[in-house]
């Protein structure tokens, strides 16, 4: 696929509606950051150029927020079709990006795992860890209870005894 559809693809995502509950303002605000440092750096390469500006301490961590954030959505979210587009696209871009810019392999190992998260292929172990986040999560909801929901238990319970 051609790189220039994919970017319109995410842009085009990140204008719409459908990712304002999803992506927040500030996050929205990092990835168009990240997609436009990368389509420098794709520019300068595919120009057969030399990225001078890039400083692997501080330049890729706007691309690293991205996707940790990119990892907390799918883990909190519905996985639309139109949010998986957008997570699979950015994952082929930042990774082309990892492997020709930065080079990092552990960033490249949590590319590789939003990927499998994203496709519904974890291995067991890493299913196991999602599945415990979500019972710490769940389990800090279960220590507030609102009122109405003691009092629902008590008509529950009174409609049991009946």
């Amino acid at each position: 696929m051609d790189v220039n559809i994919i970017f319109s693809k995410m842009e085009d995502y990140l204008e719409s509606d459908f990712s304002v509950y999803v992506i927040s303002g500030v996050h929205k605000e990092k990835f168009k950051k990240s997609l436009e440092m990368m389509w420098h750096h794709i520019d300068i390469l595919e120009n057969n150029g030399v990225i001078e500006d890039f400083d692997p301490l501080n330049t890729p961590r706007v691309i690293e927020e991205c996707i940790n954030h990119l990892m907390y959505v799918s883990l909190e979210s519905k996985m639309t079709n139109m949010l998986a587009e957008f997570v699979n696209n950015y994952i082929f871009v930042v990774f082309n990006w990892n492997t020709n810019v930065w080079k990092n392999n552990n960033f490249n190992n949590k590319i590789q795992y939003l990927q499998r998260f994203v496709d519904g292929r974890l291995n067991l172990d890493e299913a196991v860890d999602v599945l415990n986040k979500l019972s710490l999560k769940l389990g800090r909801y279960k220590e507030w209870l609102p009122p109405a929901f003691e009092l629902s238990r008590h008509y529950y319970n009174l409609l049991k005894e009946d």
